[in-house]
């Protein structure tokens, strides 16, 4: 690599680090402060409204085709015993 090059990801990691960084700093104390807003608006505003719970992913549909495609070449079976079934 050219030193250039070099240079360029030293730079680009390091920006990447920093910005990990302050984010873990800042999150804390902004959450809390978005906390009190929200807690001081009216029941009836949209942030302060119940929401349910939002269903957990099983997988990408597309990795738990190849999956599904190894399994059946390697002769391993899924949990119920069956070859066409994905895992989840």
């Amino acid at each position: 690599m050219t030193q250039k090059a070099d240079d360029d990801i030293i730079i680009g990691t390091s920006i990447i680090l920093i910005s990990i960084f302050t984010h873990g700093i800042s999150a804390g104390p902004e959450g809390d402060c978005y906390s009190r807003i929200v807690a001081s608006l009216p029941g009836n505003t949209p942030e302060r409204r119940e929401v349910k719970e939002m269903p957990v992913r099983k997988g990408l549909p597309l990795l738990e085709m190849c999956k599904k495609d190894a399994r059946r070449e390697s002769g391993v079976r899924n949990r119920t015993g069956t070859d066409d079934r994905l895992w989840v």
